[in-house]
Order: structure tokens, then C-alpha cells, then sequence
């Protein structure tokens, strides 16, 4: 709800949160506030099996948005950026298998990128290029700008590592005009 008007605020879209309430002093009051998809997102982790996966998703049918494609891939990020790459695949991975069933494309050109950078960071060169490549032609068929360029960067990166100084500084220089463009 916009502040000024009182009425709801454009393109925020729906949004579900979850509260958690503690009673101090004989009131209650509002301990923890988080998005839904992130508890979902937590839960999905938790879980060992993908028939379990399938089964929260089902029930929770109302929360299985882009939304929670995206907080699949912030945890991930975080994970890998603690050097935790099993877990960040792990998450990367249910965010693609939503992505894919829910028709977010742009989700699942997302998860191939990240998964590309779980390889690239492990020295999997060769698996990293073919998700950064698939994730580049499914960006280039959305138009998605920023994806590309991520993509391209991507591609830079393993091309550094591998040594190919001038491949990787064509897909950096191109990388780059992306961003600067967009």
C-alpha cells in the first residue's frame, strides 16, 4: 500500500509473507516477517527426495512463482559465494526444475548461468561453457540483455582460466557494452 494514496502500489504485484510471533509480557508481538517463498525455498532444501519436493510444491501451488524461482537463486548465490557448491547447485537446481515447470524462462536461463559458475569455479570448464552458451541463446530468444551479457562475462571467465586471453577479452568487451548499454 502506497503511503500517499492508500492504494495498493503498482507493479509490486501480490506478495505473502510469513510472520512469526512471540508473546513477551502479555503481548504478541511480530518476531520475524519474511517472504513465504523463502521459507518454501528453506523447505524445498531441507527436503531429500524430489517426490517430497513435488509434494510441498503441490501444496504450496500458490507460492510456485517467479518469485520463488528468484529466491531459490539468491540462496544459491550465497551459497556459492561461501564456497558451499553442493548445497548452491542443490538450489540452483530446484529453482531450474520450477523454472521449467512453471514456463519462466528467464528463471531458467538465470539457473543455467549460475550452475555455469558452480563449474567455472570448481574448474569444470567444458560443463560451465555449455550452460553459459545454453543460457546465452535462450537470453539472446528473450531478448533479455542482462542475461546475455551475464552469460558473455561468463564465457570470458572460463576462457581467462583456460588462457584464451583473446576470447576472453572479446566476450568481456561485449559483456561490458551490454552493461554499460543497459
Amino acid at each position: 500500500i502506497a503511503v500517499k494514496t492508500g492504494k495498493p502500489a503498482a507493479g509490486l504485484g501480490k506478495m505473502v509473507n510469513a510472520l512469526e510471533g512471540v508473546k513477551e509480557e502479555g503481548a504478541w508481538k511480530v518476531w520475524r516477517e519474511a517472504p513465504a517463498e523463502e521459507d518454501l525455498a528453506n523447505a524445498l532444501a531441507l527436503l531429500k527426495t524430489e517426490a517430497e519436493q513435488s509434494a510441498l510444491l503441490t501444496a504450496e501451488r500458490d507460492l510456485v512463482t517467479e518469485r520463488l524461482v528468484r529466491e531459490l537463486i539468491r540462496q544459491g548465490s550465497n551459497l556459492k559465494l561461501q564456497g558451499n557448491y553442493p548445497e548452491a547447485l542443490g538450489r540452483f537446481r530446484i529453482a531450474q526444475k520450477i523454472a521449467e515447470q512453471i514456463g519462466d524462462q528467464a528463471g531458467f536461463a538465470a539457473t543455467l548461468n549460475s550452475i555455469g559458475s558452480i563449474y567455472s569455479n570448481q574448474g569444470n570448464y567444458a560443463q560451465a561453457l555449455e550452460q553459459y552458451q545454453k543460457s546465452l541463446t535462450l537470453s539472446e530468444t528473450l531478448g533479455d540483455k542482462a542475461g546475455i551479457a551475464s552469460a558473455l562475462r561468463g564465457i570470458g571467465i572460463v576462457r581467462f582460466y583456460q588462457a584464451n586471453y583473446t576470447q576472453a577479452l572479446d566476450h568481456f568487451q561485449k559483456s561490458l557494452a551490454l552493461f554499460e548499454a543497459g
